[in-house]
């Protein structure tokens, strides 16, 4: 994934589509918004939710973009 490609998918996910969290994660990776080892801007760390059984489930983007 190219970082034009990667800000696609993060434009496209703000407006509803959806897709799988590595992709959103991915993304946000490549252009430098998320740290996959952690972030010095969480305070808190929040519990994984586990679904099992294989099911998929879209996740809320939320993003300031300056």
């Amino acid at each position: 994934m190219t970082y034009e490609q990667a800000q696609r998918i993060l434009d496209r996910a703000t407006e509803g589509w959806e897709f799988s969290e590595f992709v959103i994660l991915r993304a946000l990776e490549l252009t430098g918004d998320y740290e996959p080892n952690g972030s010095s801007g969480v305070e808190e760390t929040l519990p994984q939710e586990s679904i099992g059984g294989g099911q998929r489930r879209s996740l809320p983007l939320v993003a300031n973009r300056d």
